[in-house]
C-alpha cells in the first residue's frame, strides 16, 4: 500500500523537479485512481516488476475511457487486445498522452499514437521509452 500525501503537498510537485522514482511522486500521479492502480504503478516505476506493467496499462486505459463503452471486466483482455476493446477514445488517447509525459518524462508524438493499435503496442513503446532514459 502506498502511503497517502497531503493536499498541500501536491501543489510543490507542480513547482518543483521531483524524482519520477519516489513514491509520493508516484502516489500523486495516481492520485485519481483506485489504490490498487497506485500499487500497481509503485511495484513497475519504483520497484521494477515488469509482470506487472499490463494490469497497469489496463487500468489506466479503463481510467481513460468513455464510461459507457468501457469493458466492466479486463480479464478477457490480452496483449492483442485493440486500444477501442477498452472503450478509449481520441480524447481518452490524448488523456493518456499528457499522463505518460508527466508519468515518463517524454513527450510521445501524436503520430506515434495514432500508429498505436494494441495494448502490446503500449507496452512496446513504454519499454522503449524506459530504456532510451
Amino acid at each position: 500500500m502506498t502511503k497517502q500525501i497531503s493536499r498541500n503537498r501536491w501543489s510543490e510537485f507542480e513547482k518543483m523537479e521531483v524524482d519520477l522514482t519516489s513514491e509520493d511522486y508516484i502516489s500523486y500521479l495516481f492520485r485519481h485512481y483506485e489504490d490498487d492502480t497506485r500499487d500497481l504503478a509503485v511495484n513497475y516505476l519504483i520497484n521494477n516488476r515488469e509482470e506487472v506493467l499490463e494490469s497497469l496499462i489496463k487500468n489506466i486505459l479503463v481510467r481513460h475511457s468513455d464510461p459507457k463503452s468501457a469493458p466492466k471486466n479486463t480479464e478477457n483482455l490480452n496483449l492483442e487486445s485493440r486500444i477501442q476493446d477498452f472503450g478509449v477514445d481520441s480524447l481518452g488517447m490524448m488523456e493518456i498522452i499528457v499522463f505518460f509525459k508527466q508519468t515518463f518524462g517524454t513527450v510521445i508524438e501524436i503520430d506515434r499514437m495514432q500508429s498505436i493499435q494494441t495494448l502490446e503496442d503500449i507496452i512496446k513503446l513504454i519499454k522503449e521509452i524506459q530504456s532510451n532514459k
